[in-house]
């Protein structure tokens, strides 16, 4: 899959801990690598990493990469 339009940890909007860089760029080279079969693992990694932000910061990781909320851009 072609994740040139996803943000990257580096592009986020406030400051990334390494733990949910690391699970973002993790999930970022599943999807590249259209890895079907350990998708949820590497969602919920992100999922608990985000809990290391503010709950603003963490809601918005979950609704953008968990949720997929990159895709609402697709349609703008």
């Amino acid at each position: 899959m072609d994740t040139s339009g996803i943000l990257r940890p580096e592009q986020l909007p406030f400051k990334v801990p390494p733990d949910l860089e690391y699970a973002i760029n993790e999930l970022l080279a599943a999807w590249e690598r259209d890895e079907k079969l350990n998708l949820d693992c590497y969602l919920d990694e992100v999922q608990a990493a985000a809990r290391s932000v503010s709950e603003e910061n963490d809601a918005w990781v979950r609704r953008y990469y968990v949720q997929y909320g990159w895709r609402k851009n697709d349609d703008d």
